[in-house]
């Protein structure tokens, strides 16, 4: 379809809906390479949960915000007031600096963190 989506800011969070809530970092390691993009095994995930890039990052992207929800419902609350926000930790694979900037734009007003791992 042609329509565009108007996604809000933030759309990717939850729980923050109440103003006085604040946001917790929490990190999340997600690898992202030429074709695919993968939440990393952690504690609490399982294991590697890999989202074929395919011809749209807009749909990978929200593919990977789904598994992160899934991770995110074995988290305690972030406390009174408090909400977590995804601080994704990203591996970038060999040649796929082009893809990881294409991933942080798409998910630049999700309110999740989205940077390069050290």
């Amino acid at each position: 379809g042609g329509e565009t989506q108007n996604k809000q800011k933030n759309w990717a969070l939850k729980g923050a809906e109440q103003r006085a809530a604040r946001a917790v970092s929490r990190v999340v390691k997600v690898r992202c390479e030429q074709d695919k993009l993968t939440l990393l095994q952690q504690p609490g995930v399982l294991r590697n949960r890999t989202v074929p890039i395919g011809d749209s990052m807009e749909t990978a992207s929200q593919e990977l915000v789904q598994f992160v929800w899934d991770y995110m419902e074995t988290w305690d609350i972030a406390g009174e007031n408090h909400y977590w926000r995804p601080l994704l930790k990203v591996q970038v694979g060999p040649g796929a600096e082009t893809r990881f900037e294409q991933f942080q734009s798409t998910l630049r007003e999700s309110g999740f963190g989205v940077e390069k791992a050290k």
